[in-house]
């Protein structure tokens, strides 16, 4: 849950696009001006479409083949309808959204952006697949860290290990599917809602993790994710655990938790290590003649 659904928001500019002639030939009086207040930052979002329709009566309208783009996310779908009345647009039909940060599918978004509600709302086999984290490309600043560099073994020999091969739950994407996913937008919050059969899957180099909650919550300012429970997890190594309350995870950087606050169980396969046999006791010395 990130950015990708708040881009949903700027799909309101297609129902805009074919009132835009009438606004400005608009005339109004003459009268005095007030002072001018600095220009508000404007972005620009490219809507692309095979045919549109709309009327200016009823404030209804449609259009096929859809591709918005807004900086760097990307929303298509077979087609798309709204009312600039009532500020609701809905799209269906291959519904892929794209960003940086994730890309998600569903069968059908319904955006409302009027003034006082900014909710959009993805239903049917909703799938998010979150992104890697991107990892810094500029060179750290100032002298090497000091202390000796990680190593690992190959072939009986030693070699210095590399950043990009650390095996982080970070650097691995994770696959999100749930019925339903409700988000809020406004400017000074980011709340998502995600409902109905609630599963997370992660392939990692040497497992796979799942994880299923009874539904989830995201606060996207707070870098925050509230498991309600029942919480399950586990991985295809045989580890696991439950929590029948709700549990909390912390995603920013740095400062990854997660908290328990009631009862859980945890179930950990550790490998034992085959004891090393003793060395041979030393012969007994041959007498001398």
């Amino acid at each position: 849950m990130n950015p990708l659904l708040a881009r949903l928001s700027a799909a309101g500019a297609l129902a805009a696009l074919a009132g835009w002639s009438a606004l400005s030939q608009a005339q109004s009086p003459t009268r005095p001006q007030p002072p001018k207040k600095e220009a508000p930052k404007e972005r620009e979002v490219r809507i692309a479409y095979d045919e549109m329709v709309h009327s200016e009566t009823t404030g209804e309208g449609e259009a096929r083949k859809v591709v918005l783009v807004d900086g760097e996310t990307q929303v298509m779908a077979d087609r798309a309808k709204w009312n600039t009345k009532t500020k609701v647009l809905e799209g269906t039909g291959n519904l892929l959204m794209t960003d940086p940060q994730a890309d998600g599918t569903s069968e059908k978004a319904v955006v409302y952006w009027d003034k006082g509600k900014r909710l959009a709302v993805l239903t049917g086999n909703v799938t998010i697949t979150v992104k890697p984290r991107r990892k810094d490309t500029q060179p750290p600043l100032g002298p090497p860290p000091a202390g000796p560099a990680p190593v690992v073994l190959e072939e009986d020999r030693a070699r210095v290990k590399g950043d990009d091969e650390e095996d982080s739950p970070r650097r691995h994407p994770a696959v999100i599917t749930c019925d339903k996913v409700e988000y809020r937008y406004a400017r000074n919050q980011k709340h998502a809602v995600l409902t109905g059969n609630f599963k997370v899957v992660q392939k990692l180099k040497d497992k796979t993790r799942t994880l299923t909650a009874r539904y989830a919550e995201w606060f996207g300012r707070e870098e925050r994710i509230l498991l309600h429970g029942p919480v399950k997890w586990e991985d295809s190594e045989g580890n696991g655990g439950e929590a029948p309350g709700d549990v909390t995870v912390y995603t920013a950087e740095n400062d990854e938790r997660i908290i328990v606050p009631g009862k859980g169980t945890a179930i950990l396969r550790v490998k034992e290590e085959d004891e090393e046999e003793a060395p041979p006791a030393p012969s007994a010395p041959s007498p001398v003649r």
